[in-house]
């Protein structure tokens, strides 16, 4: 339990870091994060890689890796169907922290059990 709470504080810490990173209000103007803030993309990727895992075997967990060590240097996650994700949630009015608050709500189980998350 100790290390879920704690991949949980390291995600919202990153959704956090995001929000309010320079440039974090930048509107992404083309492809699949069009309408999002360059901020609100990143904390979507990473709130969306901890509770809806996608790309967990092989080969998909190359890419996922991938995705990961971009989103690392401030890229927001292209694969996985995650930027439509977080396009459905944002028309049903979430934000990216009232979906982290909704999901611990409901128990949801934080993935992965990994240290680059």
């Amino acid at each position: 339990m100790a290390d879920a709470d704690a991949r949980r504080a390291r995600g919202s810490a990153k959704v956090a870091e995001a929000l309010g990173a320079p440039g974090s209000a930048a509107l992404i103007a083309t492809g699949d994060w069009a309408g999002f803030t360059r901020g609100e993309a990143i904390a979507w990727s990473w709130s969306l890689l901890q509770y809806e895992p996608r790309g967990i075997t092989h080969p998909g967990s190359q890419l996922r890796a991938e995705e990961i060590q971009r989103l690392h240097t401030g890229i927001p996650v292209q694969s996985f169907g995650y930027p439509k994700r977080a396009r459905e949630l944002a028309d049903r009015g979430l934000t990216v922290r009232e979906y982290r608050a909704h999901r611990d709500a409901l128990g949801a189980k934080i993935y992965p059990r990994d240290a680059r998350l």
